[in-house]
């Protein structure tokens, strides 16, 4: 994977979604995300950190609320 990037938290964005009353398809088309890079995206793969915040603009939150990030070593 390339380097910086990261996956979406699905489990943590499922309530969003919810709350929001949009489906995975309404909110990455509001994001502006290619169905390839969302595909990728709920399948668990990684994405670039502006992709995380497309999505996190589209369900109000911080793109830090829905990402993955690194374990430190």
């Amino acid at each position: 994977m390339a380097k910086g990037t990261v996956q979406l938290d699905l489990e943590r964005m499922e309530p969003l979604l919810i709350n929001m009353g949009m489906t995975w398809t309404a909110v990455a088309k509001a994001a502006g995300i290619t169905p390839i890079v969302f595909t990728r995206a709920k399948k668990g793969g990684k994405v670039m950190p502006q992709t995380v915040k497309k999505v996190a603009d589209v369900l109000g939150c911080q793109a830090l609320d829905i990402a993955v990030l690194p374990a430190k070593s």
